[in-house]
């Protein structure tokens, strides 16, 4: 047992994953086996037959770097005795989303543009810009 990697994923949650993995793998490739007969056929044929269609599930590969990132994240603001709370969205213009079902969300940092749009202290980058950064602005 690897107790730093049981912290981001159980052993046994791996292997259900990679077992589900396998799974699906395995039935695309009977799938990709029957429709490539089955377009043998087709092409052997005047045509007049419906041209077969392949079916094929979505394959999910887990990794485990998301969860790395949370569980890193989580256990740095545990240590540093920051909490996260849920703040309100926003659009990518800054427009904030009150009148939408969800719109309250974990903010882990990445609402910064959108909440510095709402207080007019937001800056597009852009070729030639006359309105330049000053001593103290926040560079995100």
């Amino acid at each position: 047992m690897d107790k730093a990697f049981d912290d981001i994923i159980t052993e046994v949650k791996w292997k259900e994953h990679k077992d589900e993995e396998e799974a699906i793998r395995n039935e695309n490739k009977k799938n990709l086996a029957a429709f490539n007969i089955e377009m043998a056929q087709y092409n052997l044929s005047d045509g007049s037959s419906e041209k077969p269609k392949l079916k094929m599930k979505d394959l999910k590969i887990y990794t485990t770097c998301i969860d790395l990132q949370r569980n890193l994240l989580e256990k740095a603001l545990i240590a540093s005795g920051i909490s996260v709370r849920k703040v309100m969205q926003y659009d990518d213009k800054g427009v904030l989303l009150k009148d939408k079902p969800k719109a309250k969300t974990y903010a882990y940092g990445t609402l910064g543009p959108q909440q510095a749009k709402v207080l007019n202290a937001w800056n597009e980058a852009s070729v030639g810009m006359k309105k330049r950064p000053q001593p103290r602005d926040t560079l995100v």
